[in-house]
């Protein structure tokens, strides 16, 4: 075991050893290296790839110059076109012609001064031009010139002129000296020629070359302290340059100045100076003949100059390589022989498990850090081990303690790991399980399922969860073992064996089975529920419909007594009321069994408010309360949802308030949020936080209240079932409000707004149609029978399914109003039989049912009826699902309006009743004494019988706040 360092015993042996071999490895390859470098400068082997870098650089340096050289002759090319353009332009201009042959003509003042302002205006329009001119073609003599004092300034010679003849498209000649200025310039000329194309005078503009053409020059100039890049004409004048020229105005000809006549290119030559250069050379055609010439040059050894730099680099580099490379060798040897064999003992003692072994190096830079990080590493390594065997003796206890059953196996399928839940489990030890083969155990080696599970672990495939019935070899103890197979890696990834976990989930599946059966008989009660409230509804909605049609019948004789009257509209107060509840308790079934569907259709969302609003404001008028609109503009008038749901909501919650609410008011306000947002506050009673939660609960009712307590609830229920949200805000003695959102969908156009359309006092021509009533309640066949004989329809009835079937067949009717719930045959069976005739396809057939739930509509419609109408149903409502399938005409009488206190109670008449029974009357309302308010009535009727009627009407309604304001009116003032 090595301590803090390791003795070296025959270290410096090896040590002197390592050095000296590591300066005669570095050492011999970098003589090795420096002398293939030395053969390769020796026998000329750098000539050639000197000869190839020289090639590189002068194809470079072609490259280049040919590019520069086309690029400036475009340039000049360009800005002399832009000059002839220019005065072309100017010389083709017809004023300048009518003006110019005048002036040649007769020499007239006036168009000296005009032709001079143009050629002026020439000179401004362009600062290269130095003077513009007009010459007589004659003489060749300057007759005007845009400056003073400019005439005769430039020898133009009969060569200039012949050109100016000549040439259609103007031109350029040499270079020449201004006498006036001094200045070298080139003439621009062009012809002024007269409609039979005489030349009548020729136009010319002195340019001076050096400044502008110089800047064209300068786009993408050639770097190098001998480059020359300059323009000269056909007699060797320099017209511009840029670099150094040795002459000011003009140079000596050369062939690489001027090259062959009518070539150009690109030339290795020398210079005037006897200097090698590279340059190229184009030429510009001014003329028709050769003009001017372009050269770009450069010095030779300048441009080849990196070359040697590189060579004589590399030489220089290699031996001073050669020189540091056996000074670093020498010095690394030194310091890394000794600690390299300290790292290597280390490192070997712990490879043998010497833990404890360290480098003991303490010297600085990196070997030292190198050293400190060994023994760090080495001391961590020490720690992890000490670690993983506290981990591993935590994994073991957590195994042991693990209430599943927990068992491991390697590759070969021996067991490895087998905790004491696994003995409890199949009462095997740990001592007889471990390194055992799982096929050699019972409870495992005849069980092909595990074998199975446990071969796809250790081919990596994917396992399932089994699920197996086992019974204890000890106590017989029936389980149920669910078991969890998944493989083992090993650090590599590799698959190195399988764990299992097993569970007994005996107690699991039993709760299971119980919670089975329970959700069983839930279905169950719910299903009897179900049948019950289906039948509940058939059994009550019969009699219903009896009592109300009969009812609405015999309230049209005109025979009956006033006292009659009253008693049939007790009768069918009290039938509405009993229909009220019964649908309230469906619409909760329906709700509650998700049997309820909500139907979207486009309405007047605006016209269902406000039709809403003025029924409930004749109760809160009742009341002495203010029932007010409060209604956003964005608020929107035609959306799509459900009318009959959204109308039910707001009549329960407002009818609610005015409930609750003894003096006030009563606001619903409408506004638009994501959805519409409906909030209905009162000045009422208020509700206790204790209460706020009772309220929304079915047949839950405050002491005060009275009904059934299942509005608000059904509400609730409802806005939830258009996807909106119910809040409530209640103080106690302050007031309420409900507050609830509905989605809806925006609606172009304008849907229908409904309307009541009135009582029902004729049908044109009901004799032509023959009606079947199938009907086994006796009262409801009456009342069918009672509704339509009065409109003349033909009719025939049946007591059932079998029955009407029959009378169909002898009968042949136009419809047939079908029951659904029949003895013998029901309507469902004797709809199919009819449809099933040769004739019956044609027949229209109407199921009249109790069973409202939208399954059993269904129902009725796949059986082949055309159309479904509930009981209980009114007249009208009989009469409108006939006319869609019979063509029949409907003749309507209005129903009166609502009574109003302007138009019914005329002050007039009550002004003139005795004031005593008015202030009778007035503390009777005060009090609300009925039976008081009922005899001081029937005392206005014996005074007034039209004014009794009006007031009975309020009284029945109990809308007394009418009549009382009335009678203030009258007797405030007595």
């Amino acid at each position: 075991m090595l301590g803090t360092s390791c003795p070296l015993h025959k270290d410096r042996v090896w040590s002197k050893g390592l050095q000296g071999r590591m300066i005669l490895w570095f050492g011999g390859l970098f003589l090795a290296v420096l002398m293939l470098v030395l053969l390769v400068i020796n026998w000329g082997v750098p000539r050639s790839g000197y000869s190839g870098r020289i090639s590189e650089i002068r194809v470079e340096i072609f490259q280049h110059l040919n590019h520069l050289a086309d690029l400036k002759k475009q340039l000049v090319v360009e800005w002399l076109s832009e000059r002839h353009r220019s005065l072309r332009f100017l010389a083709r201009n017809p004023d300048l012609i009518e003006e110019s042959v005048r002036f040649m003509a007769t020499g007239q003042e006036v168009e000296r001064v005009a032709i001079t302002q143009r050629l002026v205006a020439l000179d401004e329009a362009y600062p290269e031009i130095l003077r513009a001119e007009l010459l007589d073609p004659g003489t060749g003599r300057v007759v005007i010139s845009s400056q003073k004092g400019g005439v005769e300034s430039v020898d133009y010679s009969d060569p200039f002129l012949r050109h100016a003849w000549l040439s259609r498209n103007g031109f350029v000649d040499r270079v020449v000296l201004d006498y006036g200025s001094g200045h070298p310039v080139f003439p621009i000329g062009h012809a002024i020629r007269n409609r039979d194309g005489n030349t009548i005078a020729i136009l010319v503009a002195l340019v001076t070359p050096r400044i502008f053409l110089q800047t064209l020059l300068q786009t993408g100039q050639v770097v190098g302290q001998s480059r020359q890049v300059y323009l000269v004409d056909d007699q060797g004048n320099l017209v511009t340059s840029l670099g150094t020229i040795k002459s000011s105005w003009s140079i000596e000809p050369s062939p690489v100045l001027l090259g062959v006549p009518g070539q150009e290119g690109i030339f290795e030559t020398t210079d005037t100076h006897g200097v090698p250069v590279i340059a190229a050379i184009r030429h510009i055609r001014v003329n028709t003949d050769w003009g001017w010439s372009l050269v770009i040059k450069q010095d030779q050894a300048e441009m080849f100059s990196p070359v040697v730099r590189e060579i004589v680099l590399v030489v220089g580099a290699g031996g001073l390589g050669f020189v540091l490379v056996v000074l670093l060798t020498i010095l690394m040897a030194r310091r890394l022989g000794e600690p390299l064999l300290r790292l290597s003992h280390t490192a070997s003692a712990l490879a043998r498990g010497e833990m404890s072994a360290r480098t003991g190096l303490d010297q600085e830079g990196e070997i030292g850090e190198l050293g400190r990080v060994f023994d760090f590493m080495a001391g961590r390594i020490q720690e992890t081990l000490a670690n993983s065997e506290e981990q591993f003796r935590q994994l073991e206890v957590l195994i042991n303690s693990s209430p599943d059953g927990i068992f491991a196996f390697d590759q070969k399928m021996r067991l490895t790991v087998w905790n004491p839940t696994m003995t409890h489990l199949f009462g095997l030890s740990r001592e007889e399980c471990l390194g055992q083969k799982l096929a050699a155990l019972i409870p495992f080696g005849a069980n092909l399922a595990r074998k199975r599970q446990c071969d796809f672990v250790l081919a990596g495939e994917e396992t399932e969860v089994l699920e197996q019935v086992h019974i204890h070899s000890l106590n017989g103890e029936r389980m149920v073992l669910e078991e969890r197979y998944s493989p083992l890696r090993s650090l590599d990834g590799e698959i190195c064996g399988g764990l299992v976990a097993i569970r007994d989930i005996a107690v699991r599946k039993q709760a299971e089975e119980e919670s089975r059966l329970a959700r069983e008989l839930a279905d169950a009660a719910n299903r009897a529920k179900s049948i019950f409230l289906a039948n509940m509804s058939h059994e009550l909605r019969t009699p219903i419909n009896a009592i109300l049609g009969f009812s609405q019948i015999m309230s049209r004789d005109p025979e009956l007594n006033e006292k009659q009257k009253e008693n049939l509209d007790i009768i069918l107060n009290s039938s509405a009321h009993l229909q009220d509840i019964i649908n309230a308790i469906l619409d909760m079934a329906k709700i509650e069994s998700g049997k309820m569907e909500v139907d979207l259709v486009d309405i007047d969302l605006g016209g269902l408010i406000h039709d809403l609003i003025d029924m409930l404001r004749l109760r809160a008028d009742s009341k002495g309360l203010e029932l007010r609109l409060d209604q956003s503009s964005s608020f929107p008038s035609h959306v799509r949802t459900d009318p009959a749901k959204l109308r039910q909501i707001i009549i329960n919650i407002i009818g609610n308030a005015i409930k609750f609410t003894n003096s006030g008011y009563i606001v619903l306000k409408l506004s638009l949020c994501d959805a519409l947002l409906f909030e209905i506050t009162d000045s009422g009673i208020g509700i206790s936080a204790e209460s706020l939660e009772k309220i929304q609960q079915p047949f839950v009712q405050l002491a005060q209240s009275g009904g059934t307590g299942l509005g608000l609830s059904i509400s609730r229920q409802l806005i939830g079932l258009l996807g909106g949200e119910m809040r409530i805000a209640s103080e106690l003695g302050k007031g309420t409000t409900f507050s609830f959102t509905i989605p809806f969908v925006p609606v172009t156009g304008t849907p229908p707004h409904a309307s009541d359309n009135g009582e029902i006092v004729g049908i044109d021509n009901g004799c032509e149609y023959r009606i079947l009533i199938v009907e086994d309640q006796r009262e409801n066949r009456l009342l069918l029978q009672n509704l339509l004989s009065q409109h003349n329809f033909q009719l025939r009835s049946a007591e059932d399914g079998r029955e009407g079937v029959r009378v169909f067949q002898e009968w042949h009717p136009h419809l047939v109003l079908m029951d659904r719930r029949m003895p013998v045959l029901d309507g469902l069976s004797a709809t199919r039989e009819i449809r099933a005739l040769p004739d019956g396809k044609e027949v229209k057939i109407i199921a009249v049912t109790a069973h409202t739930f939208n399954n059993e509509r269904m129902e009725m419609l796949e059986a082949g009826c055309d159309d479904v109408l509930a009981k209980p149903f009114s007249e009208s409502g009989l009469y409108d699902i006939m006319k869609k399938y019979l063509s029949f005409s409907i003749t309507r009488q209005e129903r009166m309006p609502a009574v109003v206190l302007d138009a019914v109670l005329d002050p007039v008449a009550l002004a003139k009743l005795p004031v005593s029974l008015l202030r009778e009357l007035d503390d009777s309302l005060v009090r609300l004494d009925m039976v008081e308010i009922t005899q001081w009535i029937q005392q206005v009727a014996g005074l007034d019988e039209g004014l009794g009627k009006i007031m009975k009407i309020y009284g029945e309604r109990f809308e007394f706040m009418p009549i009382r304001k009335a009678i203030q009116a009258i007797i405030g003032g007595k």
